[in-house]
């Protein structure tokens, strides 16, 4: 089954080609697709972009979910820390 998520205000923390790790001042970039949205098969994403390059070639099964311009953040991020580490994990 594919999923389209459509009319996406802002997909956050979009890469080109991925990097395994960021950190430092790579940590201030931080890339965007505006006006969005996400095409997902078989539970990974396979397209996303401008609404511009959206193709409206939906079959019987597409579920399509409209975001209603809200902000996607389909990204992994483990951003927990231990209480005992009195410092910020930048490097």
């Amino acid at each position: 089954m594919k999923k389209i998520i459509k009319n996406i205000a802002e997909i956050v923390q979009v890469e080109k080609i991925p990097r395994k790790w960021v950190s430092g001042k790579d940590m201030n970039n931080l890339n965007t697709i505006k006006d969005a949205f996400i095409e997902i098969t078989k539970d990974k994403i396979s397209n996303l972009g401008t609404m511009n390059n959206l193709i409206d070639n939906l079959d019987v099964d597409t579920e399509v979910i409209d975001a209603k311009g809200g902000t996607v953040f389909p990204t992994y991020c483990d951003s927990h820390t231990h209480l005992v580490f009195a410092d910020n994990r930048e490097n």
